[in-house]
C-alpha cells in the first residue's frame, strides 16, 4: 500500500512540483485563500485518480497510444529540468541510468523508491516550513479561474494508468484506493506549504531555490526530477511493448529526441504545455467514464433480457 502511494507521489512531484514552478503556474495568482486551494486540489486529485482506477478496472485504456505523446512531454520536461540543473553531460548520464533502470531494475527500485521520496519530502519540509506565511493572496485570478486551475492541475497529474495496472497485478482494489487517498493527502499538504512559503512574484524557473539554494535543496530537486523521469520512460515502455532485442535501441532514440525537444526550456513546457495536457486529460476521463457507464448499463440490460428469456 505505502509502496504504491509513494510511487504515485514520485510520479507527480517531478521538476514542476518540487521546484514550485507548476504550483505557481496553476495557483500563484489566485484570490482564494491557500487553506482552501490546497484541500480542494487534493480532493479533486483523488477524484481523478478514482476515475483512472475505474477505467483501469474496465480495461478501457489498455495500451492506448494517445498517452504516448503525454508521457513523452513529461520525459522532455524532466530532461529540460536536468539540463538546467546539471548541464548537458550530466543529463546524458542521467538518461543512460533511466534506460538501464527501466530495462533491468524497475521492480527492484520500487523498494528503494520509498526512501528516496521520504528524503525529498523531508528536505522540502525543512525548506518551506520556516518560510511559511499566512498572508491573504493578492493575485488577480478570479474564483472561476482558480477552480479551473484546480481541475487542470488534477487532470495533469491523473496520468497514472501504468501504476494502477501494476498495483492491481499485486494488490487488491481496496489497497489501490487507500494508496491513492494517502498520496492525495500528502500532496495536499505539500501544495499548502509550498504556496504559503514561495514568493508568488518570483521570476526564478525553480522558485523554491529562492528559499534555500543549498546542496540539500538542489539534491532533492534532482532526485525528484530523476524519479519522475524514469517513471515517464517506464510509462512509455509499458504502452508500446517493445520487443526485448530492440528495447535499448528504441529507448535510446526516445531519449535523444527528448534531449532535442528539451531545448525549448523547462519554463516554456510548464507554462504552455502542462495546462493543455490538463484540459485533454479531464476531457478524456469524463468521456471515457461516461462511455464505460453506458456500456455497463447496456450489458446489464442484455444480461437481464437473456435471464428473462431463459
Amino acid at each position: 500500500m505505502i509502496a504504491i502511494a509513494l510511487l504515485i507521489i514520485s510520479a507527480i512531484i517531478g521538476a514542476g512540483f518540487v521546484s514550485g514552478a507548476e504550483i505557481l503556474r496553476f495557483f500563484g495568482q489566485s484570490q482564494i485563500p491557500i487553506f482552501l486551494i490546497a484541500p480542494l486540489s487534493g480532493l479533486f486529485l483523488f477524484f481523478v485518480q478514482m476515475m483512472g482506477v475505474y477505467l483501469n478496472e474496465k480495461k478501457f485504456h489498455h495500451r492506448n497510444v494517445i498517452f504516448l505523446p503525454i508521457y513523452f512531454v513529461f520525459y522532455v520536461a524532466m530532461t529540460a529540468a536536468l539540463l538546467h540543473l546539471i548541464g548537458f553531460l550530466g543529463t546524458l548520464v542521467a538518461l543512460g541510468f533511466c534506460i538501464a533502470i527501466v530495462i533491468f531494475g524497475f521492480d527492484k527500485l520500487m523498494g528503494f523508491n520509498k526512501y528516496l521520496i521520504y528524503l525529498i519530502i523531508a528536505v522540502l519540509l525543512f525548506t518551506v516550513i520556516p518560510n511559511v506565511r499566512f498572508s491573504h493572496p493578492t493575485g488577480d485570478a478570479t474564483t472561476i479561474a482558480t477552480f479551473a486551475s484546480i481541475i487542470l492541475f488534477g487532470g495533469l497529474n491523473s496520468i497514472l494508468f501504468p501504476i494502477f495496472k501494476r498495483s492491481r497485478e499485486r494488490y487488491s482494489l481496496k489497497t489501490t484506493i487507500i494508496a491513492c487517498a494517502i498520496a492525495s493527502g500528502v500532496l495536499c499538504i505539500l501544495v499548502f506549504l509550498m504556496l504559503s512559503s514561495i514568493n508568488h512574484d518570483t521570476t526564478n524557473p525553480f522558485p523554491i531555490l529562492d528559499l534555500g539554494n543549498n546542496f540539500f535543496v538542489l539534491a532533492s530537486i534532482f532526485l525528484a526530477v530523476f524519479s519522475s523521469q524514469f517513471i515517464s520512460l517506464f510509462n512509455i515502455d509499458t504502452e508500446i511493448k517493445i520487443q526485448k532485442k530492440y528495447r535499448i535501441l528504441v529507448l535510446s532514440l526516445i531519449s535523444v529526441f527528448a534531449l532535442i525537444f528539451a531545448g525549448f526550456g523547462f519554463t516554456t513546457i510548464v507554462s504552455r504545455v502542462y495546462p493543455i495536457i490538463g484540459i485533454f486529460m479531464i476531457f478524456y476521463l469524463i468521456t471515457s467514464c461516461a462511455i464505460c457507464l453506458i456500456l455497463s448499463r447496456k450489458n446489464r440490460r442484455q444480461s437481464q433480457l437473456k435471464e428473462n428469456l431463459l
